[in-house]
């Protein structure tokens, strides 16, 4: 599955079984880490906005509005109508699910641009003047920035897109390769149903369930990831699992909340990391 698949069914599933429908940027990076072994840096929610274009991508793929630092789930081929933004300057609008860019920028600095609205070469109508572009998206005239006298023609940048300036610097990233194998083979195990609650989640790519890691993988915790520091668990509460709401003890009773852990006969978990996680989360 792609990012953008990965993305849209979790959200599919939380707004059909919660009616959740908005979410941070680390809730999501979170999700696919833990659904598919996506790396948190390679999910990036504002890739797949409405109202924002990113350097380097396609902007063809659409599921969120962004709202200040949330993201909220629209779904794909909405009828989006509002303002675009490239680092936070206007470039274009959305009309009732079809999008318009502005065709010329200035060459020199990229936060002045000419206010002139034309459809780009696969639209087939405009979304009216700049004034109702400005209304329809909810922003002010005061934050656009104008030129008092236009830059040549010559100086004038073709199609936004084609010609985005984008720069980049190396980097090594130090990331944990995780055994999908072990987390897949506890997920059947239960057949995705919680070990707290029993409940397996449907979704429309089929039943649901995460696997939570008794100690944690990463540093400084440096956990095992094998089938004895695994635990199959429901979203709720593999958060309240992670943050340390509740507890589990050597005889596999809840601790910091009522009930006791379902542990199937084949599954074996160390009791040196249920101890790990009590001390590390019960005050």
């Amino acid at each position: 599955m792609t990012i953008y698949e990965q993305l849209l069914d979790y959200c599919e599933a939380q707004k059909r079984i919660y009616g959740k429908v908005t979410f941070t940027s680390g809730e999501l990076k979170d999700a696919l880490l833990e659904s598919h072994g996506t790396p948190r840096t390679s999910t990036l929610p504002p890739d797949y906005c409405y109202n924002i274009m990113n350097d380097g991508i396609h902007f063809k793929h659409h599921l969120f509005e962004q709202i200040g630092e949330t993201y909220k789930f629209l779904g794909p081929g909405y009828l989006y109508s509002g303002v675009i933004t490239w680092k936070g300057t206007p470039v274009g609008a959305w009309q009732e699910g079809s999008f318009f860019l502005w065709k010329l920028f200035r060459k020199v600095n990229r936060r002045y641009y000419r206010p002139e609205l034309r459809p780009t070469e696969t639209s087939e109508a405009s979304p009216g003047t700049l004034q109702e572009v400005i209304e329809r998206g909810n922003i002010s005239p005061g934050s656009l920035h104008t030129v008092d006298s236009p830059a040549p023609e010559e100086n004038l940048l073709l199609p936004f897109i084609d010609v985005r300036e984008v720069q980049r610097k190396d980097a090594t990233v130090s990331r944990i390769i995780r055994d999908t194998k072990q987390t897949k083979l506890i997920k059947q195990l239960y057949k995705h149903c919680c070990q707290v609650c029993g409940i397996a989640l449907q979704t429309s790519a089929g039943p649901y369930a995460e696997a939570a890691h008794i100690v944690p993988l990463g540093q400084p915790h440096n956990g095992s990831d094998t089938v004895d520091n695994i635990l199959c668990l429901c979203p709720n509460h593999h958060v309240l699992f992670d943050y340390g709401a509740f507890s589990v003890s050597d005889s596999l009773i809840l601790l910091g909340m009522p009930g006791k852990l379902s542990v199937h006969p084949q599954h074996i978990i160390s009791k040196k990391y249920l101890a790990h996680h009590r001390n590390r989360n019960i005050k």
